[in-house]
């Protein structure tokens, strides 16, 4: 407020954020025109063109290593529970139909497992952890050249869903089977110790199909289990 002599006073801070007001505003305007728009557009479209496959590639990975690990961990688990319980444990490893076919009911792709705890004469089976599946489109590798678990013999046992009689969570007896093999109490298996017989799963994505003379394609995981000791070695070449 101002005194102008008069006795009358004049108000003149209204005026002053006017001013500052306009002048801020003024000098905050700034736009794009549209060629720039559309060159930004154009940059960010190659950028992500060209990210693409790695990024796709590197999920991949992550799920195979992903699914790898727990599988891993599983079967140290299952075997450290047999020696903590003094019983046997068995693992069974689960050919489902494929999970991109919901209306498939045949098994063709081995990628989920689950343990049961057996009794002392082994005619009960409790399980001890969920039906637990693999990552998306990561499934076991089904050949024996390099998946030797799954070859059909006794042990491992190979048990269709039919003969166990029972669904699986939502899979009926006859869209299902499992091979399975069991941990002892001392932590061994009852898999073959024989050095000429070696016990080990691969994994890889189902839909990599370079597979080569080596049967597994170029980014896959093996996991090796020594039939006397029980113990699990991992193996990833890439």
């Amino acid at each position: 407020m101002a005194d102008t002599g008069s006795g009358t006073r004049t108000s003149t801070w209204k005026h002053q954020p006017f001013a500052m007001y306009k002048k801020n505003r003024s000098g905050a305007h700034h736009g794009f025109t549209l060629v720039e728009l559309l060159v930004v557009i154009g940059i960010m479209a190659i950028l992500v063109s060209i990210s693409l496959p790695s990024v796709a590639g590197l999920l991949r990975s992550s799920r195979l290593t992903t699914g790898s690990s727990q599988l891993s961990n599983h079967l140290a688990l299952s075997r450290q529970y047999a020696m903590a319980k003094n019983c046997q444990v068995e693992v069974r490893l689960y050919e489902l139909p494929d999970a991109s076919n919901a209306s498939a009911t045949m098994p063709t792709v081995y990628r989920a497992y689950q343990s049961y705890s057996l009794n002392n004469n082994g005619s009960t089976a409790a399980a001890i952890t969920k039906l637990i599946f693999l990552p998306e489109q990561i499934c076991i590798v089904n050949n024996t050249t390099v998946s030797s678990l799954l070859n059909p013999l006794n042990p491992p046992y190979f048990v269709t869903g039919t003969t166990a009689g029972t669904p699986l969570a939502t899979y009926s007896p006859s869209s299902y089977s499992y091979t399975s093999f069991h941990f002892k109490p001392d932590g061994s298996t009852d898999l073959n110790p024989s050095s000429a017989q070696t016990w080990f799963l691969s994994l890889a994505n189902q839909h990599d199909t370079n597979q080569g003379s080596t049967g597994v394609p170029a980014n896959f995981v093996t996991l090796q289990i020594d039939a006397l000791t029980g113990r699990v070695r991992f193996f990833r070449p890439n």
